[in-house]
């Protein structure tokens, strides 16, 4: 259990440094296709190990604590692509370095060194906007197996 915990650190390491490398890359730049595959690749290996250490049974005490960090890991790295699925207007975080993105595009103007674009429909007030309800934690993907 300790081999393949210890294992898994490393395809966890692997793979965040693989993702921070996509972090600020433009992903339709042919340039990057191998920091996309070193990804996938990343991303599979891990995978294999959290699985690994997902279906070794603790031979000890000290091994459970290691064995529910490894489920707590794969629940998270597996978190988008269920959301993703769950709900079908999921949208991934908008990259807000700038903060453009995420103003109306009749708030930007020139102080905020964005080009000023006027809005051809008034914005919505947010009484008139509709509520999602969030959706229970039981109808998310792998809930009945917790």
């Amino acid at each position: 259990m300790v081999q393949r915990f210890a294992f898994m650190q490393a395809a966890l390491a692997l793979y965040l440094d693989a993702e921070r490398d996509l972090a600020h890359s433009g992903a339709w730049d042919p340039a990057c296709d191998h920091w996309l595959r070193d990804a996938e690749a990343a991303r599979t290996a891990l995978a294999a190990a959290l699985d690994a250490v997902c279906a070794t049974g603790p031979a000890r005490a000290q091994d459970r604590p290691l064995r529910q960090l490894a489920r707590i890991a794969r629940m998270l790295a597996e978190a988008r692509r269920q959301l993703a699925a769950a709900l079908p207007d999921y949208a991934p975080e908008v990259d807000d370095s700038a903060g453009v993105d995420l103003a109306p595009a009749a708030v930007i103007g020139p102080q905020d060194s964005a080009l000023r674009q006027s809005c051809t429909q008034p914005l919505p007030r947010p009484a008139d906007m509709a509520r999602k309800p969030s959706p229970a934690p039981r109808d998310l993907p792998g809930a009945a197996a917790a």
